[in-house]
């Protein structure tokens, strides 16, 4: 009878270390980013839900599609310490910008430079911004993990062995 009892708490705390190594595993955070016309420049600032800097992520940056334009990338680099990367629009249009942090975010993004002088450039200088999932969105998600998880171990563990046939 206590071996029956000592077998089942074995088995919840299984399930309750198994849950709660698997949420370690989730940790992960949605890749935020922001951009602003600065003339001459585009400033491209990426973080990790608003508070930590997305440092040294890879970004490319494209030029607007037209028929002199190769189809590689017009620039190519790396954020820096403070996740920002900076480029040099050669002329109006839009530029898309794809940022990957290799290890599971990507995000692509427009910047949109107005016209050929600087004083147009300046009017299109509204910053816009990309905001990943909310914190309430991402607290069910977590949760429906860590419950489906451990109702599937659970239901494991819990399995009966058939009877033998004689």
């Amino acid at each position: 009878m206590i071996s029956v009892a000592f077998r089942k708490a074995g088995r919840a705390a299984i399930v309750v270390l198994s849950a709660l190594g698997f949420a370690a595993l989730l940790s992960a955070h949605d890749l935020q980013t922001r951009v602003e016309v600065k003339p001459p420049f585009v400033v491209i600032s990426a973080s990790y839900e608003g508070t930590e800097a997305a440092s040294f992520i890879a970004v490319a940056v494209h030029a607007p599609a037209s028929a002199g334009v190769k189809a590689d990338a017009f620039q190519t680099g790396r954020t820096d310490f403070e996740g920002k990367f900076v480029f040099l629009p050669t002329g109006p249009g839009d530029w898309r910008v794809l940022l990957d942090d290799e290890m599971g975010h990507r995000v692509e993004l427009v910047a949109r430079v107005a016209g050929g002088n600087r004083a147009e450039t300046a009017a299109a200088s509204a910053p816009v911004e990309t905001e990943g999932r909310g914190t309430g969105e991402r607290l069910l998600v977590g949760v429906s993990v860590l419950f489906g998880a451990a109702g599937l171990l659970y239901g494991w563990l819990s399995r009966r062995p058939k009877p033998a046939r004689g």
